[in-house]
């Protein structure tokens, strides 16, 4: 859940449900409804099919992130987790290293989300001449 200062907007995840809402953050009016990807079964034990955990708000947009991904900021890349058949536990199987690694402008990706066959990544844009800088990664 984010609060966007400049608009009043509060962005929120909504887990399992595969869903994100947007809410005016006086009013509490729901402002508006996103379906990313169809809800995870309920109640498990199926394989979740999306987990939309977090949202990050930038100067022109808000993105969401599935949670199949895990994004390491401060290594540069971004960990790929198969969940156990009880969800109790993951194990990585890789990692995506690029553009992270050989991109300056890309360093610290900082949250993903799923779109169609691939990735994408917001970074922290420490390194100029961009504050955010959204990467497309091969899955």
């Amino acid at each position: 859940m984010k609060l966007d200062p400049r608009s009043n907007l509060l962005f929120v995840a909504g887990g399992p449900s595969g869903t994100g809402r947007v809410y005016d953050a006086t009013s509490g009016a729901e402002v508006a409804f996103y379906q990313f990807r169809p809800a995870s079964p309920f109640p498990p034990p199926p394989p979740p099919t999306t987990f939309i955990n977090d949202v990050i708000v930038t100067r022109d947009a808000a993105y969401f992130t599935d949670s199949l991904y895990v994004v390491q900021n401060a290594n540069n890349r971004v960990a790929v987790v198969e969940l156990s058949p009880d969800f109790l536990s993951g194990a990585i199987v890789r990692y995506i290293t690029e553009p992270f690694a050989s991109t300056p402008a890309t360093k610290v990706p900082t949250t993903i989300a799923e779109f169609g066959n691939s990735l994408y990544a917001v970074t922290a844009g420490f390194a100029p001449p961009a504050p955010d800088f959204v990467v497309r990664l091969q899955k």
